[in-house]
């Protein structure tokens, strides 16, 4: 009798854990942008990430050891 209501709390708790990740994956994200997206916007914000490694790589040549033979 204890062996199956510990098997019966067990399952019910299991369903609790499933509903409660179903629904935070159902949780709308309320911080996504709300303007429509263009070709225009998304080659902008393209340029600038690429621009920004750029200067990152080019930052980390420059501040490199130079191996003098």
């Amino acid at each position: 009798m204890r062996a199956q209501f510990t098997m019966q709390k067990s399952t019910a708790q299991m369903i609790i854990a499933v509903c409660l990740i179903c629904q935070s994956l159902a949780v709308e994200d309320k911080d996504k942008a709300t303007k429509p997206i263009n070709i225009d916007s998304v080659q902008k914000h393209n340029v600038k990430l690429l621009s920004e490694q750029l200067n990152r790589g080019w930052r980390a040549f420059c501040d490199a050891p130079v191996d003098e033979v």
